[in-house]
């Protein structure tokens, strides 16, 4: 999985990718193929879900902050949350876990929470924006707004590939 977040960046940072959200594959023969929908901004930002077959997605959302341990540490003490909205939809606050991601060192959040299938299904809904941020000790900091070009195909792959399940509610 480091070489898809790689690769991604990569043509991000260049300049050669768009905006948009993706959908890709990378191939498991032990535990399942892990299915991953993908966007970047400008700034360094990415938000992806990702999932197995069976199995409970979860959502990954780094920043372009480099992760220093003193601040992971204060952080997993108090433990910020993932701040989501969808166009002009109430926010969602889920609860996360952060980290410093292996392959760029950044400040990463990573929440496997119920709530992720929620915000899938509105996300792939998405006309005007996908707004993610961290929320820590009532501030929001890392907040960027996605756009939702592609998260209709991206989400909606994601969905069927991993069989998730309408959100009841």
């Amino acid at each position: 999985m480091r070489a898809v977040f790689a690769a991604f960046f990569t043509l991000v940072w260049a300049g050669a990718a768009l905006a948009q959200w993706v959908i890709t594959k990378e191939d498991d023969a032990f535990e399942g193929d892990l299915h991953m929908a993908l966007s970047a901004e400008w700034g360094g930002y990415m938000a992806g879900f990702r999932c197995r077959e069976g199995k409970p997605p979860s959502f990954v959302y780094m920043t372009p902050e480099s992760a220093e341990t003193s601040s992971i540490e204060m952080m997993q003490r108090m433990p910020p949350s993932i701040v989501v909205v969808v166009d002009d939809q109430p926010r969602l606050t889920i609860g996360t876990e952060i980290e410093a991601n292996a392959t760029t060192g950044k400040l990463t959040a990573i929440t496997f929470e119920p709530e992720v299938v929620e915000v899938i299904f509105a996300a792939k809904n998405a006309k005007k924006r996908v707004a993610f941020g961290l929320e820590f000790m009532g501030k929001v900091y890392h907040s960027k707004s996605f756009s939702p070009t592609g998260t209709t195909k991206a989400l909606g792959g994601l969905i069927e590939r991993c069989k998730i399940d309408t959100p009841s509610g």
